[in-house]
């Protein structure tokens, strides 16, 4: 095997392990990587070292550096007052506006990719993305400048917990999972009209505020499906675990490839699991057809409706998947007004089994019919 295909593979287990209790993550590692005792030092490598909210673009092993302490400096017109957050590529600040009177959140590349062109280049087009977008569930970008050769970008404060956060506290009531999907959708079906497609839908990308809005945060990967960029083959960005499988393979991001992720972090906040743990690669380093396990099957008292959307969501191609948010967003809506929908949280019995993808079977496409008065189709 090659180093690039068992790195990928490496991190493809990796995201399935983190969501496997930590008791099982061992032998959930040996089963996954099939004897491999290169593979499995990989993994127990990343495990090791393993930062919550990290996401690794391209590969890349590079160890997150520390940002400067910018608490009670002055950022343009901005006093930065504490800490929010760090992830994979940047770091969060919570300031207050002297001009405005008002909070917001400045956002800085962290040093080692401020000082690279490709990340600063990314950096400026999610500016340019977000401000693109009128939406409710997108925060507002105010403002954007330069501190100390640093580029930074001001935008709309917003406080809440990300889902991946929420997943880490207790588990989402089925109902529950469905709205945030929904309002997920709706964002995305915005960003969709305007041509922009985010590339990076997963857990720490969607926030529930206090108040119960649903945002879409993380533009700094989205590209316009205009760019002749997202043709290019082998340019892995994103969150695995929660690539399309077309994208995993080095083919390009579109809005099925959004809606595929979607379908991940819906199945997630209904079992606590992603649904092919560490499956998403074969020995031979190739994407295997493989089917979600219907989460009826592992979370009781789910009706068969949810797994019907999941299906057509998830389904491995991009033909055979919702052909816009918007109609994912309508069968979303559908769920809702399923009566047989709990409001309290269920907990899955077990990790789902992925089976062979062998088309969708004829009780899928039964009740598929019976939720929207449609072909699945």
């Amino acid at each position: 095997m090659h180093e690039r295909e068992r790195h990928q593979r490496a991190f493809v287990v990796f995201d399935g392990a983190i969501a496997v209790p930590e008791a099982e993550r061992g032998a959930f590692v040996a089963q996954a990587c099939g004897g491999d005792a290169d593979l499995e030092r990989d993994v127990l490598s990343l495990l090791e070292h393993h930062v919550p909210e990290s996401k690794y673009e391209n590969m890349s092993s590079q160890p997150p550096e520390e940002p400067k302490d910018l608490t009670g400096s002055m950022v343009g017109r901005y006093r930065v007052l504490n800490l929010q957050g760090q992830g994979g590529m940047a770091v969060v600040w919570k300031a207050e506006d002297h001009v405005l009177g008002r909070k917001v959140a400045i956002k800085f590349l962290l040093p080692v990719y401020a000082r690279q062109e490709t990340p600063r280049r990314r950096f400026l087009r999610e500016a340019r993305a977000v401000s693109s977008l009128t939406h409710p569930g997108i925060a507002t970008v105010f403002d954007v400048g330069e501190h100390e050769g640093e580029p930074y970008i001001a935008m709309q404060f917003v406080e809440g917990r990300t889902v991946r956060q929420r997943l880490k506290e207790q588990p989402y009531a089925p109902a529950e999972a469905v709205r945030v999907a929904l309002h997920t959708a709706r964002v995305l079906q915005h960003a969709h009209a305007e041509g922009i497609i985010h590339r990076d839908v997963s857990p720490s990308n969607i926030m529930v505020t206090n108040d119960g809005t649903i945002m879409v945060l993380d533009f700094g990967i989205a590209l316009r499906s205009s760019d002749s960029r997202l043709s290019r083959t082998g340019d892995l960005m994103g969150t695995m675990g929660y690539m399309a499988p077309e994208v995993l393979a080095g083919g390009s991001a579109t809005a099925q490839s959004d809606i595929y992720s979607l379908g991940v972090v819906l199945y997630q906040m209904l079992t606590r699991y992603v649904p092919f743990h560490g499956t998403q690669t074969g020995p031979d380093g190739k994407i295997p057809e493989l089917q979600a396990e219907a989460v009826s099957r592992i979370v009781r008292g789910v009706p068969k409706e949810v797994d019907a959307v999941l299906e057509k969501a998830l389904a491995r191609d991009p033909t055979a998947r919702y052909t816009s948010a918007k109609k994912f967003a309508e069968d979303l809506e559908g769920l809702m007004r399923v009566p047989s929908l709990p409001h309290y949280p269920r907990v899955a019995s077990r990790p789902p089994k992925p089976r062979p993808a062998g088309g969708t079977s004829a009780r899928i496409r039964s009740v598929f019919s019976r939720l929207t008065g449609k072909s699945s189709t």
